[in-house]
């Protein structure tokens, strides 16, 4: 249904998360009633109809690229620092760059079916479960390279890279929940990319 959120008996109330920033609500119906008319779709299918929306939700691009601009502020802050010159730094930042290019594919993968009018399900769920996990392997990174100065939030005076590393390390966990957990997303590419039984 497309509900005007206007109506009587709805309540909204801001989740607030960890970095101070808002994305989602709680909302409550309490005796709501709708039109008719309200109804997208075909009546009793709507468990079916979000289930392919969030194939399209899980597949975006921006699972992979809302923190390209961490990877691209810690490799220049490497070479600035000369942090690149130890191995093991170089060698987790190529490791990053080569997963941010594999998961490039698996969402260009996702885009290509849809333009040939594949619902792209068990595809979309393995682009979203390797991006957002990608996203934290990311931020685990960032914060190892800056070390204390990764604590601090944007606006102190002190942070490095505008306090960006910590926003991306607090809010990481979200990424692995929202859409779908990873969990949910190994179920779906097991049985329907797969073809393997339940349990």
């Amino acid at each position: 249904f497309i509900v005007d959120m206007k109506t009587p008996g709805i309540t909204v109330k801001p989740i607030v998360d960890i970095t101070g920033a808002h994305h989602f609500n709680e909302v409550f119906f309490d005796q709501v009633r709708i039109p008719k008319s309200a109804l997208i779709g075909e009546r009793d299918r709507g468990w079916y109809q979000i289930a392919a929306q969030l194939d399209y939700e899980r597949s975006g691009i921006e699972r992979l690229m809302s923190n390209y601009l961490v990877l691209e502020a810690i490799s220049d802050y490497a070479k600035e620092t000369g942090l690149n010159r130890r191995e093991s730094i170089r060698q987790n930042l190529a490791q990053r760059y080569i997963e941010f290019n594999m998961g490039k594919f698996l969402v260009y993968k996702v885009a290509w079916l849809l333009s040939q009018n594949i619902i792209p399900n068990a595809e979309s769920a393995a682009a979203k479960a390797f991006c957002t996990e990608y996203e934290q392997r990311l931020a685990q990174t960032a914060t190892e390279l800056l070390g204390m100065h990764s604590l601090l939030m944007p606006g102190s005076r002190q942070a490095k890279l505008q306090g960006r590393i910590a926003r991306a390390y607090l809010y990481a966990p979200a990424y692995t929940i929202q859409g779908g957990t990873s969990t949910i997303l190994r179920t779906i590419m097991a049985q329907r990319g797969l073809g393997l039984p339940p349990g």
